[in-house]
C-alpha cells in the first residue's frame, strides 16, 4: 500500500490590491491593449484577460469602455502637465528649451497613441477638454518665460503653436529625421514667433483705437453749424 506523505499544495492566493492600485493596474492594462491593437476598439473582456481578472471587476471600476478610455487619457495628460509644471524656471532661454525638450520627447514617445487619438473624431471630441488644458499649460510656460502677458490674443496664438507642434512632432518624417534638441529648438522658435506676432497684433490694434476716436472727434456732426 502506497501512502502519500507529500504535504498538500497550499491554495494559491491572489494578490489583493487597494482600490486605487487596482484602478491603476486596469488603466495600465488598457493602455497596453490599445497600443498592441492600434485601435480604441478594445473590449472590457480584453482588458480583463490582460491582467487575469473577471470582466465584472473591470465594470466595478469603470462603467463602460468610454469611461475607461477617458480615465486613461485624463491620467496621461495630467502626468504630462505635471512634468511641464515641475520644470524649474532658470533663464528664459533655458526654461523654454527644457519645456520644449520635454514636450517633444513626450509626443515622440507616444506618437502612435497621439496619432490614434487624432485619427478618431469620436475619441478626439470626447477628450478635447483634457487636450486643451494640457496645451494651455505648455503655452503659458512659454509665455511666462518670454515675459508676455497672457491676453486673449496671446492665448489664441500660443495654443495654435501648441497644436502645430503636436502635429509636427508626431509625423513620422520629422520624428525620424530630427534629433530631440533640433526639434526642441524649432519648438522654441515657433512659440517665440507666435508670441511676438500676437504682441505686434495687439500693438497695432491698440494704436488704431485712439486714431478712430480722434477721427470721430474731428468729424463734425450734421447738427454742428460749423
Amino acid at each position: 500500500m502506497n501512502i502519500n506523505t507529500e504535504e498538500p499544495a497550499a491554495p494559491v492566493r491572489r494578490k489583493r490590491f487597494q482600490p486605487e492600485d487596482r484602478r491603476e493596474q486596469i488603466l495600465d492594462a488598457a493602455a497596453r491593449c490599445y497600443t498592441r491593437t492600434g485601435s480604441f476598439e478594445v473590449t472590457m473582456i480584453d482588458v480583463a484577460r490582460e491582467i487575469g481578472v473577471s470582466r465584472n471587476l473591470i465594470y466595478h471600476y469603470f462603467r463602460n469602455q468610454e469611461t475607461l478610455l477617458e480615465a486613461l487619457i485624463e491620467r496621461e495628460t495630467r502626468t504630462f502637465r505635471e512634468r511641464i509644471t515641475d520644470i524649474p524656471f532658470t533663464t528664459p532661454e533655458e526654461t523654454m528649451h527644457l519645456v520644449a525638450l520635454t514636450y517633444v520627447r513626450y509626443i515622440a514617445e507616444h506618437a502612435d497613441a497621439v496619432t490614434m487619438v487624432f485619427s478618431s473624431p469620436r475619441v478626439l471630441a470626447k477628450i478635447s477638454p483634457h487636450i486643451t488644458v494640457t496645451l494651455e499649460v505648455i503655452a503659458r510656460r512659454f509665455a511666462d518665460a518670454l515675459g508676455v502677458p497672457w491676453s486673449g490674443t496671446v492665448r489664441t496664438a500660443m495654443l495654435a503653436a501648441s497644436e502645430f507642434m503636436v502635429n509636427f512632432v508626431r509625423s513620422s518624417g520629422e520624428r525620424l529625421l530630427l534629433a530631440d534638441a533640433t526639434a526642441a529648438d524649432i519648438c522654441v522658435e515657433v512659440f517665440r514667433s507666435a508670441a511676438q506676432g500676437a504682441v505686434r497684433f495687439e500693438a497695432l490694434a491698440g494704436a488704431r483705437e485712439p486714431a478712430k476716436e480722434t477721427a470721430a472727434q474731428t468729424i463734425p456732426s450734421e447738427k454742428d453749424p460749423s
